[in-house]
């Protein structure tokens, strides 16, 4: 696909594809398109980003990070590795595995909470309580 840009750029956008030849035809395809594209309302000039690539069917949107700089992924995310779970993170040095959550401000409590239905779990630091 080639690039697009319109001359109102600020309240649509454009897209750009990477295109590849496949070894059986050819006829260009799109393997992979970033696009960036409008998400605010029609007086303003926010966007989004999106990444997207071909599952063999079609173009589908892995990444898109929105105007409040949220990245959402469409699928798994591995870091360090391939992703084996919705998260991922793998580490194969001598070093240890850290996932570390910084609180910077006096009031406030970092913590780690899991979720299923109607039980919650949690575990981390009571900051509220001069951290007993």
């Amino acid at each position: 696909m080639p690039s697009t840009n319109s001359s109102s750029a600020a309240t649509t956008g454009g897209t750009d594809g990477l295109h590849g030849i496949s070894a059986t035809s050819v006829v260009a395809s799109d393997l992979a398109q970033i696009e960036g594209s409008h998400s605010g309302s029609p007086d303003d000039t926010k966007g989004q980003l999106i990444l997207s690539t071909h599952t063999g069917s079609a173009l589908t949107a892995g990444l898109t990070i929105d105007e409040a700089q949220k990245s959402t992924f469409a699928g798994n995310v591995g870091i360090g590795g391939a992703s084996s779970a919705d998260l991922s993170i793998e580490s194969s040095g001598t070093a240890d595995s850290v996932i570390r959550i910084n609180h910077n401000n006096a009031a406030g409590d970092p913590f780690v909470k899991l979720t299923t239905n109607a039980v919650n779990w949690s575990v981390g630091l009571d900051n509220s309580d001069a951290d007993k």
